[in-house]
């Protein structure tokens, strides 16, 4: 049996299951290879999605990973807004945003189905995560200084599983 090492995490190859330092038992909801993308910077890693959280790895090294990021699902968010990135190197039928936090990446995977399937597995998990926590909701006052004949402000209360298109 072929076990893979992050940090503190050991991945089970076979049943999908790791084991922590602390020694409690999680599911790995989905893993596998991701091309990230932040300006100029574009590395392949690895990665791996638990219920709670998304670990960041390099790639494969002598039958092990590293783990470089463990990024709370909580903090995350995804977007399919590729036309604003621009980058005509990016296969946008493959690709979509990823962000956590005050860092953006984008993500491109193997194939459509590929990211198609990450973002449905990440969306619903984020969701989840966000609803789980603490309810969050803040009073957001926008200004409408520069539109002709209004000189006002409106507050919107947003919480932290809003959306906007």
């Amino acid at each position: 049996m072929c076990c893979r090492k992050c940090s503190s995490v050991e991945v089970d190859t076979h049943s999908e299951s790791t084991t922590s330092s602390e020694g409690a038992t999680r599911t790995v909801l989905i893993h596998g290879p991701v091309e990230l993308k932040k300006g100029w910077w574009r590395q392949k890693r690895q990665l791996f999605l638990y219920s709670d959280s998304l670990l960041m790895s390099n790639t494969k090294y002598n039958k092990n990973f590293k783990m470089k990021k463990k990024i709370p699902l909580n903090t995350m968010w995804i977007a399919n807004c590729m036309d604003i990135v621009g980058d005509a190197n990016i296969r946008s039928g493959r690709s979509f945003v990823l962000g956590c936090r005050t860092v953006n990446f984008v993500a491109t995977f193997s194939s459509s189905e590929r990211k198609e399937k990450w973002r449905s597995y990440l969306q619903r998990y984020i969701m989840l995560a966000k609803v789980e926590e603490q309810p969050k909701s803040i009073p957001l006052k926008i200004f409408t200084e520069n539109i002709k004949n209004c000189a006002c402000s409106v507050t919107v209360t947003v919480t932290n599983t809003d959306t906007i298109k």
